[in-house]
């Protein structure tokens, strides 16, 4: 006779069950379930139930598990509702998955290290190019809760004097550090010599990016191209390692398309290279940006290496955060265009942790923050550079109030600071006296 399987036993286990008891029993099937995914538990296919609609259970976004991990992807429940009873089942094992307890938050790790630096807290800002000026990185580091930054990638053919004169994307001011210098290129021996360039201008680690899907990158062989030849990624990594003393670090992504998945063995190249860390967008090139960054990939990277395995992708709050880096087991979190939304992120998961209720930013908040920012960029830059930078943020902060595209359209037509900075001030006007008044009203009660 053939041995049911805990699949098997999981559905009778809620059928048997008289009206009434249902919702415990299935709460608690679910916990099994979970505990038993952690273990590294496989499930065969329920006699009866269409194998394609088993094939998308088993793509659900549940807790990491090695046997599963290959072939799961994100999608809906609402695929399995002609199910009722299974998309109530499955209902149950996703809001477990998304809830995050007092006992998880003092799980988490807080810090991790990239050979002798520390990195605490663990959550960290993305290089972004165009964005991670100094500028922004000191902003987002005033905010509170992040323990890295990083450049802007830099083309390792532009490091020469006059090079980094005209573009200065590797200007940075010591209360940056520890400062991450993001690298790249497909030469082994041209992006060693930028390292050691580097080095000297003063990293505190050497990031090299293998990520970047960008076209005008990948069509020169830098970026995720990389991840289309793996040996000499592989070289180029040595190269650089020997070339220099400071920590050398990789970004990539999970490969060229979901045909030329090679996560695994680019993450193992790596340690073996001598990489410290790893920060893996589990995305691949071809997908750019669009889709779900698919964490279990994360997860699986984490089990194969000995290094610190950083997270990267789809991180939009707080909660999501340490929601990531608990189901994935990575030692960090890596934030990008969360970061240009809502500057505040860092700060909000270190509250979260700390059981505070998270800062939530009030008209006050954002606008002299983009006041500050569009002041700083006047002291520092050009104004066409200035103008520019003020114009690039406010495409994409979070205003979050009614008429908000207004002041983008305002802001984007602006052909001076003063044009913009006026802008902002009209705008945030209206909700700054609003918030005065109910201030005021409130002191009057007591």
């Amino acid at each position: 006779m053939k041995r049911p399987t805990p699949w098997c036993t999981a559905r009778r286990s809620i059928s048997d069950q008289p009206a009434g008891a249902i919702d415990d029993v299935e709460r608690a099937v679910a916990m099994q379930r979970l505990s038993l995914i952690a273990e590294g538990a496989s499930f065969t296919r329920e006699e009866g139930l269409p194998l394609r609609d088993w094939e998308a259970l088993c793509r659900l976004p549940l807790p990491p598990c090695s046997r599963w991990s290959r072939q799961r992807r994100s999608i809906s429940v609402t695929s399995v509702t002609r199910h009722s009873r299974l998309s109530r089942y499955f209902g149950i094992i996703l809001s477990m998955s998304d809830q995050l307890t007092t006992a998880d938050i003092a799980r988490l790790p807080t810090a991790y290290n990239v050979a002798h630096i520390r990195i605490e807290p663990n959550i960290i800002l993305a290089p972004m190019a165009g964005v991670t000026d100094s500028i922004f990185r000191r902003m987002i580091l005033r905010l509170g809760g992040c323990g890295l930054v990083s450049t802007e990638m830099t083309n390792a053919a532009s490091v020469s004097p006059k090079a980094l004169r005209r573009h200065r994307l590797l200007d940075y001011l010591p209360e940056e550090r520890p400062l991450t210098m993001q690298l790249s290129g497909n030469d082994p021996d041209l992006v060693a010599n930028a390292a050691r360039v580097v080095e000297q201008l003063g990293a505190d680690i050497i990031d090299i990016n293998c990520g970047c899907p960008s076209p005008k990158v990948t069509g020169g062989g830098h970026g995720s191209a990389l991840l289309r030849d793996l040996p000499k990624m592989e070289r180029l990594l040595r190269a650089v390692r020997a070339a220099v003393r400071v920590p050398v670090t990789l970004k990539f992504r999970a490969g060229w398309d979901e045909q030329s998945l090679n996560y695994l063995e680019a993450a193992q190249r790596a340690e073996a290279a001598g990489v410290a860390a790893l920060a893996l967008h589990p995305r691949t090139r071809e997908q750019g940006y669009k889709g779900q960054a698919d964490w279990s990939r994360v997860a699986e990277v984490k089990r194969i290496v000995s290094i610190p395995v950083i997270g990267s992708g789809d991180v939009t709050t707080a909660h999501e955060a340490l929601i990531r880096l608990r189901d994935s087991g990575a030692d960090g979190v890596m934030i990008g265009r969360a970061a240009i939304a809502n500057p505040w992120i860092f700060r909000q998961i270190a509250e979260l942790r700390r059981g505070e209720t998270p800062f939530q930013p009030a008209p006050a908040d954002k606008r002299n923050l983009l006041i500050e920012y569009l002041d700083i960029c006047a002291e520092e830059l050009s104004e066409r550079l200035a103008l520019n930078k003020i114009k690039q943020l406010i495409g994409q902060f979070a205003v979050g109030l009614p008429g908000s595209n207004h002041l983008r359209v305002a802001v984007h037509t602006a052909t001076s600071l003063a044009v913009a900075r006026a802008a902002i001030e009209r705008f945030f006007a209206p909700f700054l006296e609003t918030d005065a008044a109910v201030a005021t009203a409130a002191l009057a009660a007591d």
